[in-house]
């Protein structure tokens, strides 16, 4: 019985030997293997971190430093890179190609300035408010507003909410606008360097111009007066000829006359008209008066 369990004993070695033989050899291939693939994927990620600063430092040149669009010329050229110094021992280097995205476009096969697809508005043309960047006088009829330009001689017209429309050239003899009205037919605007006022429609088509007197030449606004503002009534509400010599005198008013300033009534100085006027003198006299307009 000792001999046949002995015997069995060394079969069962045999037996476990050859299965160890037979899993112990892929074990350790696998453990080499393992080990093998870990070297290189730290490899790889070093090389990784290398190429990934020279791409962010590539990426800064082409932002900030010599490797903007002058440098890759039209879209589509392409320049070297490397970068200056070694990242974890290794020196990355590669090419920069400019490309380009359309990210919006239009044909215009919409005949109008809507079309297209990836914008934010509409097309704003030249003659657009962004032009209107010296203006000198603003008018309005009640449902448009006009503003006239000095910087480039033309009148824009607004929407009362301040959407731009359209605007006009002046007359080449207008050439230094500062004024400019209108009664909603007609727009007349007033030109400082030759003293006459352009009459114009309201689509810009120049009518007539009228000559201002000399002492006007010099003028700086102009303004339309609808004849329903105008008031009706005796032609004269107030007057004082200031022959009383002092501050109470003439007719129609409520009051004296309020002055500040250097401000006297004299009967010397050769008055217009009677013996007595009133002088406001070193420009900074005053003078004001109240009346009674309720009748």
């Amino acid at each position: 019985m000792i001999d046949d369990q002995r015997g069995q004993s060394f079969a069962l070695a045999l037996i476990a030997l050859a299965v160890g033989s037979l899993l112990i050899v892929p074990f350790l291939n696998s453990v080499s293997t393992q080990v093998l693939a870990s070297r290189k994927l730290s490899e790889l990620l070093v090389e990784q971190y290398a190429a990934d600063a020279a791409l962010e430092d590539g990426i800064w040149s082409v932002v900030h430093g010599d490797l903007g669009p002058p440098a890759l010329g039209a879209p589509g050229s392409t320049t070297g890179y490397s970068l200056g110094e070694a990242v974890n021992g290794i020196t990355s280097s590669g090419s920069i190609t400019r490309d380009r995205a359309d990210l919006s476009g239009d044909g215009f096969e919409s005949g109008d300035w809507s079309g297209g697809t990836g914008w934010r508005g509409d097309w704003v043309s030249s003659s657009n408010v962004g032009d209107n960047g010296d203006p000198q006088g603003i008018a309005t009829d009640g449902s448009t507003v006009l503003v006239v330009d000095n910087q480039d001689q033309e009148a824009y017209t607004y929407d009362t909410s301040g959407a731009f429309l359209e605007s006009f050239d002046l007359v080449a003899a207008n050439g230094d606008p500062k004024g400019i009205a209108t009664d909603g037919t007609s727009v007349w605007v007033l030109d400082r360097a030759d003293g006459e006022v352009y009459r114009y429609d309201m689509s810009g088509a120049f009518h007539d111009s009228l000559s201002l007197i000399g002492d006007n030449a010099d003028g700086e606004g102009i303004t339309y007066v609808p004849p329903e503002t105008v008031l009706s009534g005796p032609d004269t509400v107030a007057s004082d000829d200031f022959e009383s010599g002092d501050l109470d005198g003439g007719s129609g008013w409520v009051s004296s006359w309020q002055t500040s300033g250097t401000v006297d009534i004299k009967s010397n100085g050769s008055p217009h008209a009677g013996s007595w006027h009133m002088r406001l003198r070193k420009g900074d006299g005053t003078a004001y008066r109240d009346l009674d307009l309720a009748e």
